[in-house]
Order: C-alpha cells, then sequence, then structure tokens
C-alpha cells in the first residue's frame, strides 16, 4: 500500500477506498459532485474553449511559475504543512 490506498494492476477494478467523516473534505455528497460537474461544463463552454492549444499551454506555464514564485505564501495561507 502507498500512500494509504491498495496497488492495482488494473485501474479499470478500482474502487474508492477513502471514507471521510463530517469534516472531512474528502467526504462530499452528490450535490457537491453534480455543482463541481455543473461547473467545469460551464468553464469549458467559456474562453477556454476558443483557446487555442498554444494559448492554454501558455497560461498553464504562467500559472505554474505564479504558482512557484508564491508557494511558501499559498501553503501559510492554508494552514498545510507541506515541507
Amino acid at each position: 500500500m502507498a500512500g494509504g490506498l491498495p496497488r492495482r494492476k488494473d485501474h479499470r477494478d478500482a474502487q474508492p477506498v477513502h471514507r471521510g467523516g463530517p469534516g472531512d473534505p474528502g467526504a462530499r455528497g452528490q450535490a457537491d459532485v453534480d455543482a463541481a460537474v455543473a461547473w467545469a461544463r460551464s468553464a469549458l463552454q467559456g474562453p477556454w474553449s476558443r483557446f487555442a492549444p498554444a494559448q492554454r499551454q501558455q497560461l498553464i506555464l504562467r500559472f505554474a511559475e505564479l504558482f512557484e514564485k508564491h508557494f511558501d505564501e499559498l501553503t501559510l495561507r492554508s494552514g498545510i504543512s507541506v515541507r
């Protein structure tokens, strides 16, 4: 087991193994899942779907650059210990 998840030879037989309790960010109801899917679909109907692949790459690389630059600040604000 790595990271609390069993290793599987074939991803098609994977089953969820984490069942979070109340207050656990991993414990989401169907309404949360439906809302996330609806949001993702609406995002794809916006400007992103009209960007050329090179434009998407440029934006993603810029995001990664800013994320790295501000990593410590972002993790401190979130309260997540990553180091």
